[in-house]
């Protein structure tokens, strides 16, 4: 209560942090979750939902968190398709960045058909069909927090240079239709 103020998303957050780093355990022979107090209050965690979500974030690996930032900043809900243009990725390279995170929560698919890039490489896929398919492979941040954070770990002065090149990218990669309805993108 005193690090989360009650905030279910943040406990949540805060409960899986402290067991990933052992600070809470579960004792299987007496059938109880067990921890010491002192080393959870000395925990260097901060008080701030999207510092500490930030800090979860800087744990997953680096193409990982690159993806995150490129989805973080065309919004809440993103595709596959846009996300491969922004980050300048193939599709299979996005998907597989994403994945770390996918099984971590901290992004949600829309549907099921995000598993056609499951375990494959780009010898293993049809470029054309590919191609058709990952503008209809959707995804969501779990939670506002979430992208937020990720939003944050771009540098402050990199920001505008990022949704510029971001912009220059889907102009220049979509066609004139697709360009009309990812106008705000």
């Amino acid at each position: 209560m005193q690090k989360t103020q009650g905030n279910p998303f943040f406990a949540t957050q805060f409960l899986k942090a402290l067991h990933q780093d052992s600070l809470i355990t579960f004792d299987r022979e007496a059938g109880h979750w067990q921890c010491d107090l002192v080393p959870v209050q000395d925990a260097a965690l901060t008080d701030d939902v999207v510092e500490f979500m930030a800090l979860q974030l800087q744990k997953l690996p680096m193409v990982t968190q690159e993806q995150l930032k490129f989805a973080a900043c065309v919004g809440a809900k993103f595709d596959l398709k846009t996300l491969a243009i922004v980050s300048e990725q193939t599709e299979i390279q996005a998907a597989s960045a994403l994945w770390p995170a996918l099984q971590e929560g901290l992004i949600l698919p829309e549907g099921k058909i995000y598993k056609f890039y499951a375990d494959r490489d780009s010898s293993q896929v049809d470029q054309a069909w590919s191609e058709e398919i990952s503008g209809q492979i959707q995804y969501r941040f779990f939670h506002d927090r979430v992208q937020q954070a990720a939003y944050s770990l771009i540098p402050e002065d990199q920001k505008q240079v990022t949704h510029l090149k971001m912009g220059q990218l889907l102009q220049s990669r979509l066609s004139a239709a697709e360009r009309e309805e990812k106008l705000f993108d």
